[in-house]
């Protein structure tokens, strides 16, 4: 069974305090900009914590995917560098590039990253050496989330314990619709299998479309598109085409949704239920917004990884049942 999200959590806090002590801790120079450079990651995935740590950390707070992020560093940057298995040399002439800027560097790989920790003991600079993960966990936007999360609260406010407090608390929220929420993603999975996705949701939580498009494609290698839906334009009507029998809406809801964008949302379901071969609704589940947008991210990221591992030996015909046979579950609404 794959790590639980506190399990991990609390296990690199441990490491944190013991193994990896910071040789400058905490930050003792002012830093107006925190660059989290991972090529592994894609743009808007870090927005699932922004809004949780933005009134903590002082500063602006974005993400690189290449290298060309260098310019944006000055001698009040701190850059968080995640290593990859990319090119070493790049690598190497990057880290010393930002050594010359006078950067305050972190560097964060996995145990036995040897690159990274021969880099820190020549030039004294920082190094995380995170607890080994389950496949499914070092694929997670979730996981990456808060991985960055805790590193920021350990090394930039005066007082974190207001910020770990809050990471604790949505740590507990995931773990505890864990069992749950893989039953759903489970059956979303299968349901998507061989289709064209489309995914649609308000505008506000446009950093999970952004994001289940990229790990449909990234992990299970699916093509998606999707729409942020407005109130008042409805061109969500054109934007699915060609042949709809093997096509598949995906709806994302939050719960505090306007009576403009139900609208919206139902009478794109009213128009395309004849046509589409399948119809997918999830909601959110959370106390507050943070919640709400982390369980839709932990959501595809299952949904991703089920249909990657989804195997099945011959095409499956679908029986000629009425296109409007809704299925529910809690908190997801499938129609065939």
């Amino acid at each position: 069974m794959d790590q639980s999200f506190d399990a991990y959590i609390r296990q690199l806090e441990k490491y944190l305090e013991t193994r990896c002590p910071f040789r400058s801790t905490p930050v003792n120079h002012p830093i107006d900009k925190v660059i989290i450079f991972n090529p592994k990651m894609v743009s808007h995935e870090l927005d699932f914590i922004s809004n949780l740590i933005a009134g903590e950390i002082n500063c602006s707070l974005s993400l690189a995917t290449d290298y060309d992020f260098i310019p944006r560093v000055n001698s009040q940057t701190l850059v968080i560098f995640f290593g990859s298995s990319g090119n070493p040399e790049k690598t190497k002439y990057t880290l010393n590039i930002l050594i010359d800027k006078k950067a305050k560097i972190l560097c964060v790989g996995y145990e036995n990253s040897h690159f990274l920790q021969t880099f820190s003991d020549q030039n004294q600079s920082d190094l995380f050496e995170l607890p080994a993960a389950s496949p499914f966990l070092t694929k997670s936007t979730v996981f990456m989330n808060l991985i960055v999360g805790i590193i920021l609260a350990r090394i930039l406010p005066a007082k974190p314990e207001k910020l770990l407090q809050h990471f604790h608390s949505l740590i507990a929220f995931l773990d505890a619709e864990n069992d749950p929420s893989r039953e759903i993603a489970k059956q979303i999975a299968i349901r998507l299998f061989n289709k064209k996705i489309y995914i649609f949701g308000s505008m506000i939580l446009k950093p999970n479309l952004i994001q289940l498009k990229s790990q449909l494609k990234k992990i299970a290698k699916y093509p998606s598109r999707f729409v942020t839906m407005s109130e008042y334009t409805d061109y969500e009507l054109n934007v699915i085409i060609g042949d709809q029998e093997n096509t598949a809406l995906i709806f994302l809801k939050n719960q505090q949704l306007n009576d403009a964008m139900e609208y919206r949302i139902s009478l794109l379901k009213k128009h395309k239920l004849q046509t589409t071969d399948t119809l997918i609704q999830i909601e959110t589940k959370g106390n507050h917004l943070t919640e709400e947008i982390f369980y839709l991210a932990f959501i595809a990221d299952l949904v991703s990884w089920n249909l990657k591992e989804l195997t099945i030996p011959e095409p499956v015909v679908q029986p000629q049942t009425t296109l409007n046979n809704m299925i529910q579950h809690k908190n997801i609404y499938i129609t065939k």
